[in-house]
């Protein structure tokens, strides 16, 4: 079997059949595709290539259009110091949300089925407070919810780095305390 470096999720074998070799190309095992060690990008000392924006980073990207979007709408309907106020904290929880995983895929590249997953709750989530951003306090709870499901996928995807990438342990510790905190916080106001 090889590995080609254009196909990482395929291995080339050759099959017998009867009317002689034949190659085929057939998945690699479940789960080594499930949960691959997150890759650190940037290594010091060490030529870096810089990576294209993928389609799922674009789509992160829009969903806070929309939030923007929303928030502008709230706050032309609530143009009091309140209203202010509110769009404000709904303004800083989601660029929190955007800079918390910005920091990771900055920092790590993982293309596993776990990651990819947990990455998609996330953006889920993210998106789902954009929605509940136009009902102002009125969905604090379902805001925060949402909010701790997303602290909770980035709490993942650290232990995730924590038990596969050793030079990043000290780092990873750190986030996982940290979001941990901020999810049981966010746990509280809901």
């Amino acid at each position: 079997m090889k590995q080609t470096a254009s196909h990482r999720t395929l291995e080339e074998m050759h099959i017998e059949d009867a009317n002689g070799a034949t190659s085929r190309w057939v998945p690699k095992p479940l789960l080594e595709r499930f949960w691959k060690a997150p890759v650190l990008r940037q290594v010091w000392g060490v030529e870096q290539d810089s990576e294209k924006i993928d389609w799922f980073e674009l789509f992160y990207d829009l969903i806070y259009v929309a939030m923007a979007i929303n928030l502008s709408a709230f706050l032309a309907k609530h143009n009091d110091i309140e209203g202010i106020l509110v769009s404000f904290l709904f303004f800083a929880m989601l660029f929190f949300a955007w800079s918390t995983l910005t920091m990771f895929v900055t920092r790590f590249h993982s293309l596993d089925i776990f990651s990819t997953i947990v990455q998609h709750v996330y953006s889920s989530a993210v998106l789902v407070m954009s929605i509940y951003v136009l009902r102002g306090l009125d969905a604090r709870y379902e805001f925060s919810l949402a909010a701790m499901v997303y602290r909770i996928c980035l709490l993942l995807l650290y232990c995730q780095v924590y038990a596969m990438v050793p030079r990043a342990q000290g780092f990873a510790i750190h986030a996982i305390f940290g979001n941990m905190l901020a999810a049981v916080v966010y746990l509280g106001i809901g």
